[in-house]
């Protein structure tokens, strides 16, 4: 059953639909980043426990990614990796991607 809130927004977003998709597209962008950052923090926790030296080698990498989906292959791979060689050739591809 359609509440009062129901006509209103069929008529707002009736109005004017160019600006709904606008408004939805920069929500959308601001969940990405959120998710992009929370990724970032995690790619930076792990290395800090586990290879510091390469800390600045990563925020050097990873800060100009804007794909959530690259940035995930990136931590699985940094997950795998046994050595610093190994952590900083990761890196060093990530521009590769």
């Amino acid at each position: 059953m359609a509440g009062p809130w129901d006509s209103v927004a069929k008529r707002m977003i009736g109005a004017n639909p160019g600006h709904f998709v606008k408004w939805l597209a920069s929500e959308a962008t601001f969940v990405e980043e959120g998710r992009l950052q929370e990724q970032r923090e995690m790619l930076r926790d792990f290395l800090q426990l586990r290879f510091p030296e390469t800390i600045a080698l990563a925020k050097q990498q990873t800060n100009s990614i804007k794909d959530p989906e690259v940035l995930r292959t990136v931590l699985t791979k940094l997950f795998a990796a046994q050595t610093v060689e190994e952590v900083k050739q990761i890196l060093l591809d990530v521009n590769k991607q």
